[in-house]
């Protein structure tokens, strides 16, 4: 970025934000889910996260992050639309939106995933907070784990 020089020790730019979607990609039930190379999608969330606590200071990722957004696949899709939401404001309602119905497509791993990144999204998730509650009930012990953890980010006001 360049009003940034480095985060979490490395360096982190739009070009590093396009190159988020690694090689070896192979797309499943009509290419929204994806399967890669082992620690690819940590990866992902690790970027992500060091601009999600860059937050606005990462705003000229913004258009990087869109592109992101609407290329890749869950849920590197989610991880990108976490970052997002944390930089640019005006993409909270619609962000927070797609990763709360990425929690409900009925796959215990999105949902983890998904309701990971509300948490660590915390109060700028707050439009999100009663479908996240719907979690807490879940038969899923790591979901109803993932979903307070949310909770509880999301009411640290």
């Amino acid at each position: 970025l360049p009003s940034v020089e480095q985060a979490g020790g490395r360096a982190l730019g739009p070009a590093a934000l396009d190159r988020m979607h690694a090689p070896g990609r192979e797309d499943a039930t009509g290419g929204r889910v994806q399967r890669r190379r082992p620690f690819a999608f940590e990866h992902d969330a690790l970027g992500a996260g060091h601009v999600i606590r860059l937050g606005g200071d990462a705003r000229s990722a913004v258009p990087a992050l869109v592109r992101a957004w609407e290329r890749e696949a869950e849920p590197t899709r989610t991880y990108v639309g976490a970052a997002l939401a944390a930089v640019d404001p005006a993409s909270t309602s619609r962000v927070v939106s797609a990763i709360i119905d990425t929690a409900n497509q009925g796959d215990d791993y999105l949902a983890i995933e998904a309701l990971y990144q509300l948490a660590a999204l915390g109060t700028i998730a707050a439009s999100g907070e009663a479908a996240v509650a719907t979690f807490v009930t879940h038969e899923n012990p790591r979901v109803r784990d993932a979903a307070r953890a949310a909770l509880v980010a999301i009411r640290s006001r």
